[in-house]
């Protein structure tokens, strides 16, 4: 399969495969479903006389003619489709929830101690904590 040269740029040609795209996307996006430079798309888009940039929002109907013009059929994808395609992946319901979140330990979980842990000792072994040698 021979890459076809847009405005100097080699690409890849996408033989009909589906291209699933979220609104909005940029062509860094595109570039990394179809394994190429986000550059190249670049180069190409301004062939076609679009002036967009790599990390952009590009509408809809641009990446449709991108995926034409490198025969790729692009497919659009709302933020909620995408969202339940997700959740679905992980077999989750949207709005379901499943208890309260737990409370994770970060690095300084038990480290707020006020008072010391020594006088504590002692109050519970009934001694007297001045009766104790001072050092460590």
């Amino acid at each position: 399969m021979e890459a076809p040269t847009i405005g100097g740029v080699r690409l890849q040609r996408g033989d009909g495969q589906t291209v699933r795209l979220a609104r909005g996307s940029s062509l860094t996006d595109f570039a990394e479903r179809i394994d190429a430079s986000p550059a190249d798309l670049v180069t190409v888009m301004f062939k076609l006389g679009e002036m967009v940039n790599a990390t952009q929002s590009v509408d809809d109907d641009t990446l449709k003619l991108l995926g034409e013009e490198l025969d790729y059929k692009v497919e659009i994808v709302s933020p909620e489709d995408e969202d339940r395609e997700l959740l679905e992946r992980f077999d989750l319901e949207l709005g379901r929830t499943r208890g309260p979140a737990p409370i994770s330990a970060g690095p300084s979980a038990g480290r707020h101690r006020h008072g010391s842990r020594r006088s504590r000792q002692d109050q519970t072994a009934g001694r007297d904590p001045r009766s104790r040698r001072g050092g460590g």
